[in-house]
């Protein structure tokens, strides 16, 4: 599966549909699938994706010369130490590659308990590009499908049985995680946007999809102090500017073939309005996350939507209450700031792994409001690699 970043694997299945992982077809909505048949369609559709479960879905369906579809078995028959093989195109650049298989054994299954969802943990050895690959035990049935590579150490696969039950949720139309595939919009059409960053951690983004080589200019006046930044589907900045001064300017050449993010990310704790502007049409990017409310008890989804983009979310706090608040993530490394937004001082509290998790890189802060009112709760990708879905949990 090839896209404007880069490529990855699949599993065809019944129904002419290929399964494989949120990250690989994001942030294409069309990609190019080839089989090691040689068949090849250079425009598939993404009819499903679900960044929680980092799974998606590909049509294939109306292409002539499918193979046969996988044979799916049974991951909850695998005991620790059954020899599986991973099947998928590691840092291919041929333009009809052939499958690599590298073998290993079934570590343990693994439980993410946020979505009743279960991993099978192997040992064989995987880089990039095996994502979305198959985890094929000795009888050949598929039991996984490959998400997450620890380090080249080790992978996390989700069980197919997990997948199938999903995916059949998906394409029936259910937003499975509730919020939607996270795939950036399109079709900008504007030039010129004007928006209102409220406080230090509210930020703006547009979407730009230029075509290779073209110089493309964007700009920002703002009535208060604002950073620029213009970044790459891959996490590359291509340019970026924090004078301070109140109109600033980038340049920069495309490179690369996929969707670009213009970010304007406030400097200030006081509100004010920024005019943005692009030489290419553009289209603002509604930030789902932000400014939803918290309350003790819940647990709420959320996801960084492009590399280097953070969350902030609302509670309200009594002077002297305690509250423990923990985010949960199996797709990047999170952080945890609660703060207030008139607050121009180190933040209030901070943490980046306290909490455990599969990884044991959740952060966790138990916090006592020192004033009553308004707390943000602010979440970030530590390692700015984006996309990927997390939970914020406020324990009772």
């Amino acid at each position: 599966i090839e896209t404007g970043v880069g490529t990855g694997s699949g599993i065809l299945v019944e129904g002419g549909m290929v399964l494989t992982a949120a990250h690989v077809v994001w942030p294409e909505r069309d990609v190019r699938v080839v089989f090691p048949n040689g068949a090849e369609r250079r425009r598939a559709r993404v009819v499903a994706a679900d960044p929680i479960s980092d799974i998606a879905v590909i049509d294939v369906s109306a292409m002539a010369g499918l193979p046969s579809p996988a044979v799916i078995g049974d991951p909850s028959a695998l005991e620790p130490g059954s020899p599986v093989f991973l099947i998928g195109y590691p840092g291919e650049t041929d333009a009809f590659p052939q499958p690599t298989i590298s073998q290993g054994i079934v570590s343990r299954l693994r439980e993410w308990n946020p979505v009743d969802w279960s991993f099978v943990q192997t040992d064989a050895t995987t880089i990039g590009g095996q994502s979305g690959g198959a985890v094929v035990s000795a009888s050949g049935e598929v039991v996984g499908l490959t998400n997450f590579l620890l380090g080249g150490e080790f992978g996390l696969s989700a069980a197919i049985d997990d997948v199938e039950e999903r995916v059949r949720r998906l394409l029936s139309g259910e937003d499975v995680g509730g919020l939607g595939d996270r795939l950036p919009p399109e079709g900008g059409e504007v030039t010129e946007d004007v928006a209102v960053l409220e406080h230090f951690y509210a930020s703006v983004a547009y979407v730009i999809e230029p075509s290779v080589f073209v110089d493309v200019v964007t700009s920002v006046r703002s009535t208060g102090e604002v950073a620029l930044a213009v970044i790459a589907a891959d996490s590359f900045i291509e340019a970026s500017s924090a004078d301070g001064e109140p109109f600033q300017e980038v340049l920069f050449r495309v490179s690369l073939d996929a969707p670009h993010f213009i970010e304007v990310r406030s400097l200030g704790i006081e509100a004010q309005e920024v005019t943005v502007r692009s030489s290419v049409p553009m289209v603002r990017w509604v930030d789902e996350d932000d400014g939803q409310a918290l309350t003790r008890g819940e647990t709420v989804a959320g996801s960084i939507d492009y590399p280097g983009e953070s969350d902030w979310f609302t509670i309200e706090l009594i002077k002297g209450q305690a509250v423990t608040i923990e985010v949960d993530s199996v797709a990047f490394d999170p952080s945890l700031t609660i703060d207030t937004a008139d607050n121009f001082a180190e933040a209030k509290a901070f943490d980046a792994d306290r909490g455990g998790g599969l990884f044991g890189w959740n952060p966790r802060v138990t916090f006592t409001a020192d004033e009553t009112g308004e707390f943000l709760v602010v979440v970030e990708d530590l390692d700015l690699t984006g996309p990927g879905a997390y939970f914020v949990t406020v324990e009772n």
